[in-house]
């Protein structure tokens, strides 16, 4: 049995928000505040889920994904996933604006 302690997971939550963050404020990225109606610095953050991925080795966590769910005032509009190693190193992310109104 792997224990994540609540620590863990509030470390785990915390890099995937500054990787939120760090996906918002790429110049890359300067779209994103198009696909919604409100402002992008407006969006609310809420935890969701953290789910370790084990490969191989069924003993031993190779990656997490932490998801964080997206709301504007009332309903939620999208998610963000951050994607990382067992050392806490970023592998890859995704953010996702499901709104439709």
């Amino acid at each position: 049995m792997i224990i994540v302690s609540n620590t863990e997971l509030s470390e785990l939550y915390n890099r995937a928000i500054a990787g939120y963050y760090r996906c918002i404020s790429d110049e890359d990225n300067a779209f994103l505040s198009d696909e919604i109606s409100i402002p992008i610095d407006e969006v609310v953050l809420k935890y969701f889920k953290a789910k370790a991925v084990f490969c191989d080795n069924v003993s031993k966590i190779d990656s997490w994904e932490v998801e964080i769910i997206l709301w504007d005032e009332s309903s939620m509009i999208g998610r963000y996933t951050h994607i990382e190693d067992d050392m806490g190193n970023e592998l890859d992310d995704s953010l996702v604006f499901d709104y439709k109104g």
